[in-house]
């Protein structure tokens, strides 16, 4: 498909206003609402609860999740985008935030409306289908696919998400057709799976792992350029030779544009302080994430980044995003 976009000035040049009104000295005061673009009981929100924690310690104020999934992401940044530019709203967003930039599909100016405080997590995919289906590999699905065209199915938890992207780049490099079916969050795709109504799902490793160990779902592949620890026996698309597929969800805290500087940098430094913890670091791991804590600027020219190499991806393998 054709993609039309804005064009992003070197190093995505958000705007950044700077009042000075209201110093970091006095924030926060109260709870901090974290809204989260993702369903209860995913990998973001798994994630995001465990930075809320140490966040909510680090800033001497209760740091409280608010989940708003539906719409790939959009409600929840659209909410915080329109939210006082005061710090007590922040979006803790995914990877589908920049597929929404880049297709035009926001009601709000990406570059203006929302301001990036630091990346939070890295979090690679894994394939998944039931245990009891016939698929032990990816091959085998594949030439189901291609015996069956357009009867198989995969699961996302929205358009525009690492499962939907990853689906739909398993159907160009290996030319079959896939029917997608999106559902309002990882956890109820995970359900959907679960329950028989699809075949196969690309989900966060701290979702998929639960239902693997209990033998109810089969790994066939991760979406990462090397073997995971905690799925070390199931290979990467890499070595399945598509060196182009490796696809990593990603985690984001945001702001409202105008939201002051020293607030930000505040927020930022305590994100930044929370990834040094062992502990959560630790967690994270656990749920097969790896924490970041990057800089607003560094957050800023890994969005521009991104931004970049999906707009090519999606158009040079025309790929849907409805």
């Amino acid at each position: 498909m054709e993609i039309h976009r804005r064009h992003f000035i070197t190093g995505l040049a958000f705007s950044v206003v700077v009042p000075t009104a209201h110093g970091a000295e006095a924030w926060p005061d109260h709870a901090i609402r974290l809204v989260v673009s993702s369903s209860a009981g995913g990998g973001a929100d798994a994630a995001s609860r465990v930075f809320a924690q140490s966040m909510s310690e680090i800033l001497g104020q209760p740091v409280v999740v608010d989940n708003r999934p539906g719409a790939s992401g959009m409600i929840a940044s659209t909410l915080v985008a329109r939210e006082k530019p005061d710090g007590y709203s922040v979006l803790y967003d995914t990877f589908a935030a920049v597929i929404n930039a880049v297709s035009n599909k926001l009601s709000y100016d990406f570059e203006k409306d929302l301001r990036p405080v630091s990346q939070a997590i890295n979090a690679p995919a894994v394939m998944l289908v039931q245990a009891q289906s016939p698929y032990k590999s990816v091959k085998d699905f594949v030439v189901s696919a291609k015996a069956r065209k357009g009867k198989i199915t995969f699961a996302s938890g929205g358009p525009g998400g690492v499962a939907h992207l990853s689906g739909e780049l398993l159907q160009a490099l290996e030319d079959i057709q896939l029917v997608h079916v999106p559902y309002k969050g990882g956890a109820p795709a995970v359900t959907g799976l679960l329950g028989g109504h699809v075949d196969s799902y690309f989900a966060s490793i701290s979702s998929a792992l639960p239902h693997i160990k209990s033998g109810k779902l089969r790994p066939l592949a991760v979406t990462a350029n090397k073997r995971l620890p905690a799925l070390g026996d199931v290979p990467t698309f890499v070595e399945l030779g598509h060196p182009e597929f490796v696809i990593s969800e990603w985690n984001g805290f945001f702001v409202p544009g105008k939201t002051p500087e020293d607030v930000v940098q505040r927020l930022s430094r305590s994100i930044q302080e929370a990834t040094r913890s062992k502990a959560l670091v630790d967690r994270l791991e656990a749920l097969g994430m790896n924490a970041v804590g990057s800089t607003p600027d560094e957050f800023r020219a890994f969005l521009a980044a991104q931004m970049k190499q999906w707009a090519a991806l999606i158009k040079a393998h025309r790929i849907a995003l409805e």
